[in-house]
């Protein structure tokens, strides 16, 4: 039987998300985000001030350089 699961990751992955803008004399802002897509979900979580390159994806599991 198979199990349907609203927690399973379809997609993941850093994208650039667009700031709101709240105020009105404010600069447009983008912000590097890790966006996750399950099948009720799109969510995306803050990466702070780190080098999107260096982060692995969490998506892939450990590196081989882990194992």
């Amino acid at each position: 039987m198979t199990e349907r699961r609203s927690d399973f990751v379809i997609k993941a992955g850093y994208m650039v998300k667009r700031s709101q803008n709240k105020k009105r004399f404010t600069p447009v802002n983008y912000k590097t985000r890790w966006f996750e897509l399950t099948r009720l979900y799109l969510s995306y979580y803050d990466i702070g001030n780190l080098e999107v390159s260096t982060q692995p994806n969490p998506a892939e599991g450990p590196s081989r350089e882990e194992t």
